[in-house]
């Protein structure tokens, strides 16, 4: 070629033997990094999954508090039943084990049972009584019932059951309001009270519903991702 150029052959490259776009060591630890961050996306990912319980632990669930509020709903006035917290959420962790919980709330026909909103230690009785029937069952004559704060643990071998006796926040007008910062009662019909014995006897207003829709939507808005890391988070503490 004139003027002193050079010519280059097939497979000859002339910028320091480079390839074109090739951009060396710095290229090479990039592309390794991201194969790293997808390796681990992965393994997190896997992790999570695991975490979860499966569809048939989750109906084991709900037939022990079908059969629980069977025999409540023989002695008691039962309106409703449901249950909330994390199995609903999506956020019990896998595989379950005997302090696994699962929340039921049992909401009471407020006529039928005035005095415990009324009384003075009311949140107590209602938590004794739901306690006592349940013991007075043969079927549960071995096994592990007790009061805990606002709630009645029942323990299985490979979880626990906790029963939570409630008004409909409408008809206990001294219930207290929770002082979470957020509104979540839309109306005085929304909304249910359940016992406070944690430090005094009262009734205190509570929303499962509304608490699910929230964590519900922070959980679509983020693919999911909220529900799989709180398994995740409980899980590590855990260990």
């Amino acid at each position: 070629m004139m003027g002193g150029g050079y010519t280059t052959s097939p497979g000859s490259y002339p910028q320091g033997g480079r390839k074109p776009g090739d951009t060396g060591q710095a290229g090479d630890v990039l592309q390794e990094t991201l194969r790293s961050e997808d390796e681990v996306d992965e393994s997190y990912e896997e992790y999570v999954e695991d975490t979860n319980i499966t569809d048939r632990q989750g109906e084991k669930i709900s037939d022990r508090r079908d059969v629980l509020v069977g025999i409540l709903d023989g002695n008691l006035a039962v309106e409703d039943s449901r249950l909330i917290g994390s199995f609903t959420r999506g956020t019990m962790t896998g595989p379950l084990k005997q302090d696994s919980d699962a929340d039921v709330m049992v909401v009471l026909d407020a006529d039928k049972h005035r005095d415990w909103i009324n009384q003075e230690n009311g949140p107590t009785n209602a938590l004794r009584a739901i306690k006592r029937r349940i013991e007075n069952d043969p079927r549960f004559s071995q096994t592990d019932v007790k009061i805990d704060q606002n709630a009645v643990k029942v323990k299985y071998h490979d979880s626990t059951i906790e029963i939570v006796p409630a008004f409909r926040y409408s008809e206990v007008p001294h219930a207290d309001h929770p002082s979470s910062g957020f509104n979540l009662f839309n109306d005085a019909s929304d909304g249910y009270a359940i016992p406070d014995t944690h430090g005094q006897q009262s009734w205190q207003g509570t929303n499962p519903r509304k608490y699910k829709q929230m964590f519900d939507a922070r959980d679509e808005a983020h693919n999911g991702r909220v529900s799989g890391l709180t398994r995740a988070a409980k899980d590590w503490a855990d260990q």
